[in-house]
């Protein structure tokens, strides 16, 4: 049950919860509250602001324009309440990714730090189920989590060609190089690329640091990444690039 009076932070989450849903039932189940709870709770809010913030249907819930300026507010109010938590109690942040994003968030974001974060690396075909083990501040991945309760979701993009050695002058004959991990996404669209123009074998490697390390050596080409081509002194294979999806999971306040 939720208390009942004022106004209160939990009200927030529950306001976002129900502006991102547009459905108050679908926002009592995902909280684990009744849904007569919710309705509540939603009053005390509206009334607090003496504003109308939803327009009811009968499939669901549309934000009005005083709607969307407080999920605004909720949401700036949200993220400075989650940075004065951290500045208060300043503990290690657990973040959970895979090799190749734990390095773009390293170098491309600077969002990572070593010193404070406690971060867990494991295959793209392990995260999902890991992310239901333990609580994560920030998940990296190439997949979509299985269930994403609790988080907020944000989609990117990496921009990414097949690489090789700058040293070498010709790069005919190589063989691709392709990550283990069945799941990891450079090396599902490496494969569907190769069978459509090649008949060779190709090179399976277990980790992004040793592609890296044969890549360097001038003894194959790899899908990777555009911004590896000046850190790892790389140079394109091919100029046609290919876009990589990738997902970045935010824990929200609660």
């Amino acid at each position: 049950m939720i208390a009942g009076g004022n106004m209160n932070f939990n009200d927030l989450k529950i306001f976002t919860s129900i502006f991102e849903t547009q459905s108050l039932n679908k926002s009592a189940k995902s909280l684990g509250y009744a849904q007569s709870n919710i309705t509540e709770r939603l009053k005390i809010i509206e009334s607090t602001f003496n504003s109308s913030f939803f327009v009811r249907s009968y499939n669901g819930v549309k934000p009005t324009p005083q709607g969307k300026e407080m999920y605004k507010f909720a949401i700036d109010t949200l993220n400075r309440l989650e940075k004065l938590q951290e500045d208060f109690h300043q503990e290690k942040n657990n973040i959970l990714t895979s090799e190749l994003l734990l390095n773009y968030a390293m170098n491309q974001e600077n969002m990572l730090n070593i010193e404070t974060d406690k971060i867990i690396i494991k295959k793209t075909c392990e995260i999902s189920d890991e992310a239901l083990k333990h609580n994560y501040k920030t998940i990296y991945s190439f997949k979509e989590l299985k269930s994403s309760q609790g988080y907020r979701k944000e989609i990117r993009n990496l921009t990414s060609y097949y690489l090789c050695s700058e040293d070498l002058p010709v790069a005919k004959g190589l063989p691709p190089i392709v990550n283990s991990d069945l799941e990891c996404p450079f090396r599902k669209e490496s494969l569907k690329n190769y069978k459509i123009t090649h008949g060779k074998k190709y090179l399976e490697i277990n980790s992004f640091a040793n592609i890296l390390d044969i890549l360097q050596k001038g003894k194959g080409y790899s899908l990777l990444p555009e911004y590896l081509i000046d850190l790892k002194k790389l140079r394109k294979f091919s100029s046609e690039p290919v876009n990589i999806v990738f997902y970045v999971y935010k824990k929200k306040i609660y």
